[in-house]
């Protein structure tokens, strides 16, 4: 008997050995399925959780070279340390969303004012294999452009989400763009009632979307009328803006205490080739606003598979497209909310009766909010930008 107790012991060993391998097995399996993301603590939560692959779905490559343009940004930026990261977190596919902290706002007394008010934290976003124009890809054009960015960054207007920095990596086809961290996320999560920057795990990694809350009817005012105060301050800064473009919707709309900001509007910078693109539409996003204006009041967004009834259990959120405002959201709009919303959305997408930005910011809904006014821009702000916008055409037509 005494000779046989090694022999049991290595049998035990030997089996607690094999669980082990069994359990990393599954464990990688797993890993297989479903990519994970990190969890961040509550305060700085910009979490994504996992997504199963599908036609919209980005690669795994994608990620890698994205993240390898992001430690090589911060190897250039030593200030900069890498805090976390989040596999898809924008309704455009391939663009992969990281989290930054700024390590001297501890040992500065002159701290930048955006990254103070966020701790220190800000937001890289990595696009593979961007929509850039051939003008645009070259160190010149996009430092000029970094210089246009920062220009409205500091002149500090209430209802835009500054961006901080911008560099273009060739080899991996990758643009990276970093912007302002805002704690509470974006109207989208408020909609849904998730945490900050949670929403798209439902709608990328989910045959079905649910249907948020909808806001109240002062919230609903309130916030269009910054939204339009905030496309008014880009058209007076001759900003291009398009009658209709992908990045106005409700994920791109930043939550700041009561206050609105717009973000992603920078990528309408990389797609000018003319002086023309200056020569913004009359109408520019008030379609898209209309279409904010209808999530905000129905707790989900316009562009849903067709379905006859708007069930929204019933429905599948489309990416990569954005679908017109018709009769059937009009009908829905008079059954679920109240009059003056419906009015509202209807103006937003007459192009009779409402012809321009300003008409319908003085629209008689927003007389009672009085507490957010239009910000104008200094002369000398526009002025930097016209030279600024001639350098950036000027290289163009040397391209060309």
């Amino acid at each position: 008997m005494i000779a046989s107790e090694p022999y049991w012991g290595y049998t035990v060993l030997s089996l607690a050995t094999l669980l082990q391998i069994i359990l990393l097995l599954i464990i990688c399996l797993f890993r297989r399925k479903s990519y994970q993301t990190d969890v961040s603590d509550e305060s700085s939560c910009l979490v994504v959780g996992s997504y199963r692959r599908h036609e919209d779905s980005p690669s795994q490559t994608d990620y890698d070279s994205a993240y390898m343009s992001l430690q090589f940004y911060i190897r250039g930026m030593r200030k900069m340390e890498y805090t976390n990261s989040y596999k898809s977190v924008d309704p455009a596919a391939n663009t992969f969303w990281f989290m930054l902290h700024d390590k001297s706002l501890a040992k500065t007394k002159n701290m930048n004012r955006f990254l103070s008010l966020s701790s220190g934290n800000c937001i890289a976003k990595v696009k593979q294999r961007p929509n850039i124009v051939a003008s645009m890809r070259n160190a010149n054009a996009i430092g000029t452009a970094l210089d246009i960015l920062l220009t409205i960054k500091e002149e500090s207007c209430p209802y835009i989400s500054p961006v901080f920095d911008v560099k273009l990596y060739e080899e991996r086809d990758s643009l990276l763009i970093v912007n302002e961290f805002i704690p509470k996320g974006s109207l989208r999560d408020k909609l849904l009632g998730v945490k900050p920057f949670h929403h798209l795990t439902r709608s990328v990694g989910s045959k079905r979307v649910e249907c948020g809350k909808a806001l109240s009817v002062d919230k609903i005012f309130s916030y269009t009328k910054q939204i339009l105060l905030g496309l008014i301050y880009l058209d007076k800064l001759r900003f291009p803006l398009k009658k209709t473009y992908l990045w106005l919707h409700a994920g791109n709309i930043m939550i700041d205490g009561s206050l609105c900001k717009l973000s992603g509007y920078e990528v309408e910078l990389f797609k000018m080739k003319t002086a023309e693109d200056l020569v913004n539409a009359e109408r520019a996003g008030l379609l898209d606003v209309g279409q904010v204006v209808f999530e905000m009041a129905t707790g989900f967004p316009v562009n849903y598979a067709e379905n006859v009834n708007l069930d929204p259990s019933r429905k599948q959120l489309t990416l990569r497209r954005k679908e017109c405002l018709r009769d059937i959201h009009f009908e829905y709009l008079k059954v679920i909310s109240c009059p003056e919303v419906l009015q509202l959305v209807q103006f937003l997408c007459d192009e009779g009766k409402c012809t321009s930005l300003q008409m319908a910011v003085h629209h008689p809904i927003f007389d009672s909010i009085d507490q957010f006014q239009a910000a104008v821009p200094e002369d000398a702000t526009t002025t930097s930008l016209n030279t600024l916008y001639r350098s950036l055409f000027s290289m163009g037509n040397r391209e060309s």
